[in-house]
């Protein structure tokens, strides 16, 4: 989606269903440009994904309804349209053995609760940059 000067705007799909956090990310993602969807289950997401694409993945893990992480994750490599979108998985588990887990099930990032916003826009910025423009 485009802005209202005609320049493209980054989309996010959101996914969780702690109402406070997702609306505390969404509203501060938006106030910077991008274009945020949200999803209050892995189900809801999936059939989103049925119907766009964005351009980075936000999993909020914590109570997710449904399915697990992985398997979510699973399925969302599994469709072509999203086998290489960046996924960041944002969790309250600082366990170092679910982060290694992550890595394996090809989550790009893991960001453990509380965080700031400003980072987890940089790391937005960088893991979409680097997705548009690949180096090498």
């Amino acid at each position: 989606m485009e802005d209202k000067r005609g320049i493209k705007r980054d989309r996010l799909l959101l996914v969780g269903d702690e109402l406070y956090t997702i609306f505390l990310i969404l509203t501060y993602l938006e106030s910077c440009g991008y274009e945020v969807a949200s999803a209050r289950s892995s189900q809801n997401a999936l059939e989103l994904l049925q119907v766009t694409t964005p351009d980075l993945i936000l999993f909020c893990d914590d109570g997710v309804p449904l399915m697990d992480n992985f398997t979510f994750l699973k399925q969302v490599r599994g469709m072509s349209q999203t086998s290489k979108t960046p996924v960041i998985l944002i969790s309250s588990r600082n366990q170092t053995l679910e982060q290694a887990q992550s890595l394996n099930h090809e989550i790009d990032a893991y960001l453990v609760k509380p965080f700031e916003l400003d980072d987890l826009k940089e790391r937005i910025h960088s893991m979409i940059k680097q997705t548009v423009s690949p180096i090498g």
